[in-house]
């Protein structure tokens, strides 16, 4: 996403986490191998991740890159505050959240390319058992289905499932169209079953 942007600034920014992670791990000769293994550890990876990406960030605004790479960080640091039955914790949810803010900074940029990849994060991040906002992960899930070349019924599909589930029925009834447009001939019959299912399921509400 051509910025502008000298490219020895995330060198140097990528270089200076390095630096420090090197520097935090060769720091109290006597640190016991809890210490190490704390610093080694995937938190504390994800952490330098997450604060070069807010150093890249506020030097350059403009770039959508720095905070592609936050939302990203933040959803894995997410993953690593579950509690025992697999369900987020109150820490793990606030990571969410982070993660979703620095998502909807990086779509105000309006990207040339919209990163898919994270957008799936997204949206499985407002879905159910994580933050539980359906409307929200619907959005998301268009954003993703009108970015990602070529189209793909699976993605369509899963927009239909969502919006169901959210109440935006017509929403729904133009995602599953398209997605059985998309499916192989073969694969319709199974689809059609499982999009009757998920309506079913649906709130009895309808889109204004």
């Amino acid at each position: 996403m051509g910025t502008g942007r000298p490219a020895s600034r995330r060198a140097l920014a990528v270089a200076v986490a390095v630096a420090v992670a090197v520097v935090l791990a060769g720091c109290g000769g006597s640190s016991s191998d809890d210490d190490t293994a704390e610093l080694n550890s995937p938190e504390a990876g994800l952490e330098i991740k997450i604060e070069a990406a807010q150093k890249e960030a506020e030097v350059d605004p403009s770039d959508p890159e720095p905070l592609v790479e936050l939302a990203k960080a933040h959803f894995q640091a997410a993953g690593l505050k579950t509690s025992s039955t697999g369900e987020y914790s109150d820490k793990g949810k606030a990571e969410l959240r982070r993660a979703t803010r620095a998502w909807d900074r990086y779509v105000a940029l309006n990207p040339k390319s919209l990163d898919t990849g994270v957008a799936q994060l997204i949206a499985a991040a407002y879905g159910p058992g994580s933050l539980d906002e359906p409307k929200k992960a619907v959005e998301v899930q268009q954003l993703l289905t009108e970015n990602s070349r070529p189209p793909r019924a699976s993605q369509y599909a899963q927009l239909a499932q969502m919006a169901y589930y959210a109440g935006e029925v017509r929403i729904a009834e133009r995602a599953a169209d398209r997605a059985l447009e998309l499916s192989p001939k073969r694969a319709r019959k199974a689809l059609r079953k499982r999009l009757a299912s998920a309506r079913q399921l649906a709130p009895a509400q309808t889109q204004p």
